[in-house]
């Protein structure tokens, strides 16, 4: 994801020649116009789904206080095909649209709703809300090894949010959870519970050769367990 000049969503190619590592930028996609991305998960025929989590031209810090204490609902979820563009998937309008993912047959799309508190799997063919599950702060999404999705949950007020945009080295400390999530019945369950040092605020969890890997929004830690 691209937020500097422009919104946009780029590929890239990783390199490695046994020497050194290298990106080599492979593709480019502009995001719709107001549009504020946060992630995005690759479909089988070169398309993607993207949320959108509120308006670019919106105030953050209001935009922010009105989806967490009011009815403010900017964020859904995108769907972009080749030769087709964007369309808006129905039944993903959340406050703050925040990790996606797919299922395996890509016909259902999982999204985090941030300042709602909760994780929602939606049918991309019709809209329905299939299920979803109470999980505080869900930030991002990933698959585990064994079939579940992973799930970074933030146990932050607003103020340890704004506090921890000013970090630019060491770790935000505040709690975050784990949380494994069956992706047909989004049951849920606690895998690590986690505050203050090494790391806090873990913004991801990438499951790689047996070790779970965390990053965080804020500093400069990646940690393992």
């Amino acid at each position: 994801m691209n937020h500097g000049l422009r919104e946009s969503i780029e590929i890239f190619e990783v390199i490695d020649d046994g020497r050194a590592v290298a990106l080599e930028p492979r593709g480019c996609v502009l995001a719709p116009p107001d549009a504020r991305t946060n992630d995005v998960v690759a479909l089988s025929d070169g398309g993607f789904r993207v949320s959108d989590s509120f308006r670019r031209s919106e105030n953050v810090i209001l935009s922010g206080l009105r989806m967490r204490y009011g009815s403010h609902r900017p964020g859904f979820a995108w769907e972009w095909r080749p030769g087709r563009g964007y369309l808006h998937i129905p039944g993903t309008e959340v406050a703050y649209a925040n990790g996606i993912e797919k299922s395996n047959d890509e016909h259902y799309v999982f999204l985090n709703a941030y300042f709602e508190n909760k994780i929602i799997k939606v049918d991309t063919q019709n809209g329905a809300r299939v299920a979803e599950a109470t999980i505080p702060g869900p930030d991002n999404v990933t698959w585990s090894d064994n079939g579940r999705l992973l799930v970074a949950s933030h146990h932050a007020s607003s103020f340890d949010l704004l506090k921890c945009l000013r970090i630019e080295r060491g770790s935000c400390g505040f709690r975050f959870n784990i949380v494994e999530v069956d992706p047909e019945t989004l049951q849920t369950r606690v895998l690590l519970d986690q505050e203050g040092p090494p790391i806090g605020g873990a913004t991801v969890a990438l499951p790689f050769r047996g070790r779970l890997y965390l990053g965080s929004f804020a500093g400069d830690r990646i940690a393992w367990r």
